[in-house]
């Protein structure tokens, strides 16, 4: 019975040392664990480094080195001790301290240490251990609404990976304590094809430029081409601004906004073998900001009100209502701040000219017109919004108006009327206001339309109408 015992509690031991063994990253720092393997490279190196950079802000969060990651080269996390740790494997360490870098360590390291200093691994460490946020959110935890400015003066909001925007972030961040360390500007093609590299070469994986396949990372390729364009545009960015970033969310928006409008520009300017490995949400984005043509589907209400004058003398005439209904076509995307689109639309009217006689209020003529309107013009919009961004803004127009009738009925009530007449096209010209809201949009316009009329025995005739109308339309 004891010799059981024995075996028991020694297969126990056992097991829990090896448990014990195999304990990494944030799991090892909470147990303390002190019995390190032998490395070359200490952790007061390793202190001494991480701090060389942070010493760059003004809000310094206080960073521990650990040499026991559980995955990668290295990372930054957020422990339940609310500690901020950078882990790293000691090899990558070791070849920082024999000076065998060429930036790409170093933006490695900046990148990790950026992620605490923004504050992501404290939002990530305060929402993963939220278990009522969790709950209630689920997936959307990692998504939140960014806005995006693209290169032709369009905004728009779109649901975000907000782990995506992180890296973006931290790699802008990255890039400019790499920037005041080496006092030069760094090559970001050197830094991430070493940074590709030595990833391949540590985690003995192969891996595609390209690949947008992880949730929560950008493509090394965009990852690239932003911080391309960070470096480029070094000028536009004050030391203060970067000295100040912080934990605290209003201090991070204009380095926020800065990597998103850069992040933005490339999907819209992406090239098609760059395209095609874009996750679902950057295809959209792209089409939809790269099409030349688009098509919306008008329905409306319109009121003609036609004056007659004849001989000088005006004669009164009803008011006609009626639907109109048809297509809008539109060169240029949909929300820039100018763009040529066309009205093409077929409405009906109906309505009489009226006089008085025995002081009783009688129709005179009948008219029944069906009509096909053109109306080609010129949009302006998000005039308000300049470098902002907007779900929905005010859009004005103006251009001329083509009628050509194909179906015109003449009557008359009264044996001294002229002779009956025909309808011929005419040209004149309208101007318009609307509101969109995402792909809708609510449309009024006021036309200035002649009526031409031609008769065997021509008479002094001035007839125009003046039409309002509003519609609505959706946006393909």
């Amino acid at each position: 019975m004891i010799k059981i015992l024995w075996l028991c509690l020694v297969g126990l031991l056992v097991n829990l040392s090896c448990v014990y063994a195999q304990l990494c990253g944030c799991d090892e720092v909470l147990r303390n664990a002190k019995s390190r393997f032998s490395e070359e490279y200490s952790l007061e190196d390793a202190k001494n480094v991480i701090k060389s950079y942070t010493s760059l802000f003004d809000n310094t969060p206080i960073i521990y080195p650990d040499s026991l990651p559980c995955h990668g080269v290295i990372y930054a996390q957020m422990c339940r001790d609310e500690k901020r740790y950078i882990f790293y494997k000691p090899a990558f360490m070791t070849k920082v301290k024999a000076g065998k870098i060429d930036g790409s360590e170093e933006f490695l390291i900046c990148h990790e240490i950026a992620h605490h200093a923004i504050g992501h691994t404290y939002e990530k460490y305060t929402l993963g251990n939220n278990a009522e946020i969790n709950k209630a959110l689920g997936e959307s935890i990692k998504r939140y609404k960014i806005v995006l400015k693209f290169s032709s003066g369009k905004h728009e909001t779109v649901q975000l990976n907000r782990f995506k925007i992180h890296e973006f972030e931290a790699d802008a961040l990255a890039v400019w304590m790499v920037y005041k360390r080496m006092n030069k500007k760094p090559n970001a093609d050197a830094i991430f094809n070493n940074i590709i590299k030595a990833i391949e070469t540590q985690m003995k994986v192969s891996i595609n430029q390209y690949s947008n396949e992880s949730g929560d990372y950008p493509s090394f390729l965009l990852r690239k081409l932003v911080v391309k364009e960070v470096i480029k545009n070094f000028y536009q960015f004050s030391d203060d601004k970067f000295k100040a970033v912080s934990v605290n969310k209003n201090v991070r928006q204009d380095l926020q906004k800065t990597v998103v409008d850069y992040y933005s520009f490339y999907i819209t300017t992406a090239s098609d073998s760059v395209k095609r490995h874009f996750t679902e949400t950057e295809q959209v984005l792209w089409k939809e900001f790269n099409r030349a043509i688009y098509v919306e589907p008008v329905v409306g209400w319109q009121v003609q009100m036609p004056q007659f004058r004849r001989n000088g003398i005006g004669i009164p005439a009803s008011i006609a209502q009626g639907i109109t209904a048809g297509v809008r076509l539109g060169i240029g995307q949909w929300e820039r701040k100018g763009r040529i689109e066309t009205d093409i639309l077929w409405s009906t009217n109906h309505f009489k000219t009226l006089d008085k006689i025995d002081n009783t209020t009688r129709d005179i003529e009948e008219f029944r017109i069906q009509q096909i309107q053109i109306q080609p013009r010129y949009v302006v919009g998000n005039f308000k919004s300049k470098g902002e961004y907007r779900s929905s803004g005010m859009q004005l127009g103006i251009g001329p108006s083509l009628q050509i009738p194909f179906g015109f009925k003449y009557k008359t009530n009264v044996t001294s009327s002229p002779q009956q007449p025909t309808l011929k096209p005419s040209v004149g010209g309208a101007v318009g206001a609307g509101y969109w809201v995402g792909r809708y949009r609510i449309w009024g316009s006021y036309c200035y339309q002649p009526l031409r009329f031609k008769e065997s025995k021509p008479q002094d005739i001035d007839a125009v109408q003046h039409g309002l109308r509003i519609d609505v339309s959706f946006r393909f």
